[in-house]
């Protein structure tokens, strides 16, 4: 409301993942002085859980962690890693604060277990996980740059990203690996029938991509897009209205829940 008080916002986004067209896009509440961000486009969060897909289709695709790989789902430690409380050491926990022991990497996404994600990233290597954030999201080398730290936390979503960054690195998971630039705006035509704007070649939200990028091998996608199937029937989206079994999905969830994300995918 206008008088300041916090109060919860939402933004979603949705998009053809075969042409990058947006279908839908809400920007949080109404628009009015005090509100004038577009939280599904302008707005970037930690994402939390929702970014595991990306970490296991690194070891997809470099065949270090397939969805049999066994995972140790137990307590680490990192020492000399700065923490936002001062600490010079990193002890990293599962939501639960309870760990399962070794359980394969489908279940691991599935149950969307912290310990096992950075388990995951530690085999496959920081830098070849690095190599799928530049494919998925940060499509220049100055994005990649500036945006991505190579830290064991970014497998349990410590980067921050857009709805659409979101939306459209996902959409490589139903269109066979590849990713479309997204646009909103079609074409503008006069009355007279010229065309006034083409919007199908442009970068229309600065995102620094061609207009396709091949994301990933198909056939690792697909076994991304298996284990996300998995993830979604865990995920509590069927509470939601999202229980479609065709659904490939994902949920969040950042520190003392400041925010939740839910991204899925239907084929």
């Amino acid at each position: 409301p206008r008088t300041g008080n916090k109060r919860l916002e939402t933004a979603s986004i949705g998009l053809d993942p075969t042409t990058g067209e947006i279908l839908f896009m809400q920007g949080g509440s109404e628009f009015f002085p005090e509100n004038q961000l577009n939280r599904s486009i302008q707005m970037r969060r930690q994402t939390g859980s929702a970014i595991k897909p990306i970490i296991y289709s690194a070891g997809a695709e470099s065949g270090k962690v397939s969805p049999a790989t066994p995972l140790e789902d137990s307590p680490l430690f990192f020492s000399g890693v700065k923490t936002a409380d001062g600490k010079d050491f990193w002890l990293p926990d599962n939501i639960d604060e309870d760990y399962e022991g070794i359980i394969p990497a489908r279940i691991a996404m599935a149950k969307s277990r912290n310990i096992p994600a950075i388990r995951a990233a530690m085999m496959i290597g920081l830098d070849r996980v690095g190599e799928q954030f530049h494919k998925f999201f940060f499509h220049s080398d100055e994005a990649f740059a500036k945006r991505f730290r190579a830290e064991q936390g970014v497998a349990i979503g410590i980067l921050e990203m857009s709805p659409l960054e979101m939306a459209s690195a996902f959409s490589a998971f139903a269109n066979n690996g590849v990713i479309k630039r997204p646009y909103l705006i079609r074409r503008i035509v006069s009355p007279t029938g010229k065309v006034l704007f083409d919007g199908t070649g442009k970068d229309e939200f600065r995102m620094q991509m061609p207009a396709e990028v091949k994301a990933i091998d198909g056939d690792a996608a697909e076994v991304v897009a298996s284990m996300m199937q998995d993830s979604a029937k865990y995920g509590g989206t069927g509470r939601g209205g999202f229980n479609s079994p065709l659904l490939l999905g994902k949920t969040g969830t950042t520190n003392k829940h400041r925010d939740a994300w839910v991204v899925g995918v239907l084929p």
